[in-house]
């Protein structure tokens, strides 16, 4: 399991609590924590967890690059990434468990099929959600009901493939992300969808997505199809 945190105590702490004992590994990329954080978040005894801090911002791509990386190098099978800061549930990552062993490839969390939950979602964010998986359904000929849920699960052996460029260093920001669902669905791997709950608290910030970071998470319904086929191209002529 891959979670990230910036800025996001206590919240972070009443996430860990709740990992269930079946999950073998949980990776923690934490940004810009101080000590005292730290500390306090270790004497949680949280059960096989690693704590991954960086001294700076360096962004959730930066994070589930090394993820990605990090389940490689251990060998595991899969990888269910989800946000620290409370409004993923980790008890439903058997969904995507689940999922993955039944053969899929690439499983995506939706608010909006059976058995999903969204609370207390603003209803800017909401029209931004319902506009992007509409989007996403029509460059990728697909019903997509969700595209910004970071709660997903991966068959690690997916990024073993040469087609799926995910070590990509100017992707540290949140382009990373949509670029894999782009990538994946794309060329053709089994993908699907599973209801999860998104709860956001009232009164509470979860979010660090700000005005300036909107460019990074548009730009790749517009760039993603023709920087994929940049990649592919590339990789086919180094083969002959």
């Amino acid at each position: 399991m891959l979670t990230t945190a910036y800025q996001t105590e206590p919240l972070l702490e009443r996430f860990l609590l709740k990992i269930p004992n079946y999950i073998t590994k949980v990776l923690l990329v934490w940004d810009d924590p101080d000590k005292a954080q730290i500390e306090r978040i270790s004497n949680l005894k949280i059960n096989n967890l690693i704590i991954k801090a960086r001294s700076k911002k360096m962004g959730v791509g930066a994070a589930i690059m090394e993820g990605i990386n990090y389940a490689l190098v251990n060998e595991y099978n899969i990888l269910v990434t989800l946000a620290g800061n409370g409004k993923d549930d980790p008890t439903e990552s058997n969904l995507f468990i689940d999922k993955v062993l039944e053969g899929y490839d690439y499983v995506q969390g939706s608010r909006w099929i059976d058995h999903g939950v969204s609370e207390n979602l603003p209803k800017i964010r909401y029209l931004i959600v319902k506009s992007l998986a509409l989007i996403w359904s029509i460059v990728l000929r697909k019903r997509i009901t969700e595209v910004t849920n970071g709660y997903r699960g991966y068959n690690v052996n997916i990024f073993r493939n040469e087609k799926l460029f995910w070590n990509i260093k100017n992707f540290m920001g949140y382009e990373l992300e949509y670029y894999l669902n782009y990538a994946i669905i794309r060329e053709g791997f089994k993908h699907t969808e599973v209801g999860v709950s998104k709860k956001y608290k009232k009164n509470v910030t979860h979010s660090k997505i700000k005005l300036k970071h909107a460019f990074q998470i548009l730009a790749p319904i517009f760039k993603m199809p023709i920087l994929h086929s940049i990649y592919v191209r590339q990789l086919q002529s180094s083969r002959r």
